[in-house]
Order: structure tokens, then sequence, then C-alpha cells
């Protein structure tokens, strides 16, 4: 039920026409474990919007990748949670990093937010809850 929900969130989030996406993780068994891996490292980063060239102010996209104790890592924007091999890292500039001590992937998901707002709760407001994180 979460892989539908974390795929229906893509789809409106960029309001796009569906779109068939490769999963990496396939089964409850996978998410729920991948969600249960304890974060090593949260690093804030930020993108252009798709189609433009440059970050320009407020208009781009944030998300925060995190590092799980096992050495993998993945990219967590709200709600979404996309393995960093799926990114163009060309793209990205990383803005501040921190050790985490106590937090897993659970909670980055949980800070992120279920709802999506254009001013009020985007995904730079939930990169900041994200960065708060202990």
């Amino acid at each position: 039920m979460l892989l539908v929900l974390v795929k229906k969130t893509v789809l409106f989030h960029f309001n796009s026409p569906p779109t068939k996406f490769p999963h990496d993780i396939t089964t409850q068994r996978e998410l729920t474990a991948l969600f249960n891996m304890r974060v090593v490292k949260a690093t804030r980063c930020e993108r252009p919007l798709q189609g433009q060239k440059h970050r320009f102010g407020p208009v781009k996209h944030s998300g925060v990748v995190v590092t799980l104790a096992d050495g993998r890592t993945f990219l967590v924007h709200k709600t979404v949670v996309t393995d960093t091999k799926h990114m163009d890292w060309s793209k990205w500039m990383c803005l501040e990093s921190k050790k985490v001590h106590r937090s897993k992937v659970t909670d980055y998901v949980k800070a992120g937010g279920s709802v999506f707002h254009t001013l009020w709760d985007n995904c730079h407001g939930a990169a900041s809850r994200m960065m708060r994180l202990p």
C-alpha cells in the first residue's frame, strides 16, 4: 500500500502524465527493511526545477540525501525515497551535511510530510525539517 502511495505522490507532485518508473524495491518486506534502516549522515541538496538550467531563489527542488549504516545512499524528497544511483548529480548542489545519531529512514519520510502545498509545505520546508532530526 505504501508503495502505491509513493507512486501517486510522485505523479501528483510533478503534475505529469502517468509514467512507468523502474522500482528497485518491489515488495513490502524490502520497503519496510529500508524504512527501518539507521541513517548515519544527512546532506541537504538542491537542483533546478525540471526543464530549468539554474536554481533560482525558491524556484528549485530540495531534498536530503541520507547515508545508511550499510553505506547505501537515498534521496528523500517529501515522501519519495529514491536510490541515488538514479540522480543526475551534475544538476544537484549539496549545501550542508551532518552526522545523524538516532534517526531512521522512516523518520525522514515522516518529517517530509504527507501534504504538498506550493507555498506552505513544499520540498524546501520538508528538507529543513529533515535536517533538524537527531
